[in-house]
């Protein structure tokens, strides 16, 4: 059978709810004896016999449907997104199958737990019901945005990391990130962050920026900063809506 004709692709394409997210050109490359007959399709001998070499963004699909990706060969997959999905805590047996993919987005799903990503190189967990952030140190690039999170002591390692829309307070562990984004937290004290590179405090309460002379690119849009005598060394500054007066 070289090609798939399209009601069976439509039946498919029902049977699994992934609507449009699903490549099914590939189907006719990688099925082998699965279309015998077209009354019924097994779920599971199809997840098997389909090898995914592309980018895939599952949308819209149940906690079932997640179960797919143990079936899948990950080895070869380089981004993967589950996004505005509903899922529960089942989720968190399928992370591990996850945990070699370099780029990996669960942003706006409820998860709420997540295990160590020793090999995950960017992670993008932005309005999830995450945490606890302590098993996350190892990842390069860091999304927590719009997340429940207090405690960041654990992620002084990452790279690049968007805290941005989250009620941390404490970032005295950051100071050797490298891309820091705490626009609109709760954020008042950055005396430590004088080694960060770029730096997005707009929206903040900060108002003491002395200790910030050697950061490369700063943003202090939208706050109450008044004095920045001190960051004359500063590459790109953003001074919009503040209170300076005198540069």
């Amino acid at each position: 059978m070289n090609e798939i004709n399209g009601d069976i692709i439509e039946l498919i394409s029902k049977y699994l709810n992934w609507k449009d997210t699903f490549n099914f050109r590939l189907l006719s490359k990688n099925i082998r004896n699965i279309f015998k007959y077209c009354g019924f399709i097994n779920r599971e001998i199809l997840i098997k016999n389909v090898e995914i070499n592309k980018i895939y963004s599952f949308q819209n699909i149940s906690v079932y449907d997640v179960s797919i990706i143990k079936y899948l060969n990950l080895k070869i997959i380089r981004k993967f997104k589950v996004k505005n999905i509903n899922i529960d805590t089942a989720i968190t047996d399928y992370l591990e199958y996850l945990n070699n993919i370099q780029s990996l987005c669960l942003s706006n799903t409820n998860l709420s737990k997540v295990i160590p990503f020793t090999n995950v190189h960017t992670l993008d967990l932005n309005h999830t019901r995450v945490t606890d952030v302590s098993a996350l140190g190892n990842v390069h690039t860091l999304d927590l945005s719009y997340t429940r999170i207090t405690d960041v002591s654990a992620l002084g390692n990452v790279h690049t990391l968007d805290l941005s829309y989250t009620k941390i307070t404490n970032v005295s562990a950051l100071n050797n990130v490298h891309t820091l984004n705490l626009s609109s937290t709760n954020v008042t004290d950055v005396s430590t962050l004088g080694n960060v590179h770029t730096l997005d405090l707009s929206i903040t309460e900060v108002t003491e920026v002395s200790a910030l002379g050697n950061v490369h690119t700063l943003n202090l849009s939208g706050t109450n900063v008044m004095d920045v005598s001190a960051l004359g060394n500063v590459h790109t500054l953003n001074l919009r809506r503040t209170k300076v007066t005198d540069v």
